[in-house]
Parts: C-alpha cells; structure tokens; sequence
C-alpha cells in the first residue's frame, strides 16, 4: 500500500479511537460532576447542622450567671430541662425556660414602670454630700435634677412601736423631666423609669449608674441584684381584658363573678432553673384609689389589672464581687426572662391593642 493511503488510513482509525476515548472520558466527568454536587450538597447540609449546633452550644455555654447558668433549650422541643439542684422537671414549653421572644415594639405600652436595684452591704458614708459629690458629677449630665428625701423605719414589737428613729438619706437624682431617675441610699442603688423604650437602652443606663457606683461608691460585693417590670390595663381594655390575656392569668374576670370584684390579685413565686434566681409575679385586678406597692405603682381613680413581675437573686455575704458587666448582663437576663412571662401571660390582641404587630 503505498505510503500516503497507509498514512491516511492510520490517522482515521487513530481518529475514530480518539473520538471514543473522548466519550468516554467526557462520560466520566460528568458523572464525576455529579458526585461532585451531590457531595457538595452534603457537605451544605453538614455546614448547616454545624452552624446551628454552634450557634445552640454557643448559647448554652455563654448564657451564664456567676452563680449558675441558665440553660437555653429551644422552645419546638418537648424535651424537659431537668433542675438537678431541685430535681424538679419543668417542661420546655414555659416561659422559664428557651431563649426570649423577638420583642415586639408597642406605640402605646401598658408598662408603667421598670426598676433595676443592686443591694449592698450598709456603706455609712453615703450619707454625707462630701462623699456622694463625685457619683453626681459622674452622672450629672444626664440626671441633672438631685433631690435628697428622709426614709424613716419604724420598729414594731409586742406591744407596738419600739423605734421610730431610724432614718437613712436617700439621693434621689433625675432627668428634668422626671420620667429616668437614680436613687443612692446606703445599701442600694437603683435605676428605675416610666418611660422605657427598650431593654437594650435600658441596660446601658443601668451600665452607666454602676459604673459611677464602682467608681465612686465603690461596694466590695452585692447582696442583692433585682429587676422588675410593671405593666397595667384599665379603660376600656379592662372590660376586653377575658381576649387579651390566657385564661390562667384572666382567672376569675372569666367568670361571672367579675362584675362584682373589686379586689382579685394572684401572686406565684417561681425558682429559676439551676437557681439562679426567683421570680415573683403578681397580677389581678385593683379597685380604684389603691395599689400594691405606694413606692412603685401610683394609684389611679379607675379600677385597673397589674402585671407585675420581680426577677431577683440574693447572695451569701462576700459571695459576688461588684463587676459592671456581670451585673449588666444578670440583669439583661432577668428582663428577657421576665418578658417571656409577658408574652406567655398576654395573647397577640392584647399585642394589637396596644399597637403591636405579633
């Protein structure tokens, strides 16, 4: 054969073998393509469950106290959180448990008042302006306005009064307006307003006033560290009241009963899991002209429904340093608890009523 037929006819079976070659390789890649997504695919669905398991864990293990942690379980578990301190069982679905609901910003919120209180060893030194005068200035800018008031105490025995010469002077500074104020006494401090915005300004007013505390006060340890939220419902809401809060919290306004009640409050005490604190809880219904506390709830001349809710933690003497960002983030915690007992106890109208979007 001569040369160039037998070169020609190489090439195109070479050709024809490359072709196939070329197939099946271009076979290959896409099933190696496959597996590659379907791994990928895999992969995602594990970074997925990766992140999410962080981010629980994260939660769990930072979500501390200095005397204990409170455990974060997720609210679509029916797991229960078992209280080895107590060895109680509480389900997962109540509000003392899981993290907090997103907040729900209201236009016209019932809340009529939040307090925020550190109680420590008597400092008698409070007493005097000399020494307050550098807590003023550390917060002056802000709370203008001081006022000194008298707190007397009276004594009570068997056969009545014993003593009624105790007093303890109390610095009572404000805003001009009146509605933000810090109270100075010799074994407390607290913050308190009428006119909360959210929790996150909140704190750092709190942040703020301890901060001046440590500074300029200075006590070596806390014995006490409080938050408390009171809510109140009255005009024309009251009579809707039954739709807007559960039937547990209604009690007896669901019955019949509740055209002639004048005076119906409920109060619960409930233990924080792991102990880490207590929160006390008290809500019903008040006649017009009274009140449960003259010192934190105003009487009104109608008759009105309170929700009132008081997270706090007691310490052994010497037991917990004063450390601002500790403290701070205690009280975060008592709030997000404590609003979680709000949303539990309201229902989405009561929401609506008051200008929420549940």
């Amino acid at each position: 054969m001569p040369k160039p037929k037998r070169l020609a006819l190489e090439m195109a079976l070479h050709e024809e073998q490359e072709r196939r070659a070329l197939e099946g390789e271009l076979a290959q890649l896409e099933r190696a393509w496959r597996e590659a997504e379907e791994i990928a695919a895999i992969a995602d669905n594990l970074l997925f469950i990766r992140t999410t398991l962080r981010a629980h864990f994260t939660l769990y293990f930072t979500n501390r106290t200095p005397c204990g942690m409170i455990p974060w379980q997720s609210h679509r578990t029916a797991t229960p959180f078992i209280d080895k301190t107590s060895h109680h069982v509480i389900a997962a679905d109540t509000p003392l448990t899981g993290p907090p609901p997103p907040e729900v910003p209201l236009t016209d919120p019932p809340l009529v008042r939040v307090i925020a209180q550190v109680r420590f060893p008597l400092i008698a030194s409070v007493e005097k302006r000399d020494f307050i005068a550098p807590f003023q200035e550390a917060i002056r800018e802000f709370y203008p306005v001081l006022r000194p008031e008298e707190e007397h105490s009276v004594v009570l025995g068997p056969r009545g009064v014993v003593d009624t010469t105790r007093s303890n002077t109390l610095w009572r500074f404000s805003e001009a307006s009146g509605a933000w104020r810090v109270t100075l006494a010799p074994a407390f401090l607290a913050l308190e307003t009428t006119e909360y915005t959210s929790r996150e300004d909140f704190m750092e007013c709190l942040r703020l006033v301890l901060r001046a505390l440590k500074e300029h006060v200075d006590p070596k340890v806390l014995d006490r560290i409080g938050v408390r939220y009171i809510d109140r419902v009255s005009g024309d809401n009251l009579s809707a009241l039954p739709q807007l809060v559960r039937p547990e919290v209604a009690g007896i306004l669901r019955s019949p009963l509740a055209a002639s009640a004048q005076h119906a409050v409920s109060q619960s005490v409930f233990i924080l899991p792991g102990n880490t604190g207590q929160i006390t809880v008290r809500w019903g219904l008040l006649a017009p002209h009274s009140t449960i506390d003259p010192a934190a709830l105003d009487p009104i001349d109608e008759p009105s429904w309170i929700l009132d809710a008081d997270a706090s933690q007691s310490f052994q003497a010497g037991s917990w340093p004063l450390d601002v960002d500790s403290v701070v983030e205690q009280a975060r915690g008592f709030a997000e608890r404590i609003y979680s007992i709000f949303r539990w106890a309201v229902t989405d109208e009561f929401l609506r009523r008051y200008g929420g979007e549940p």
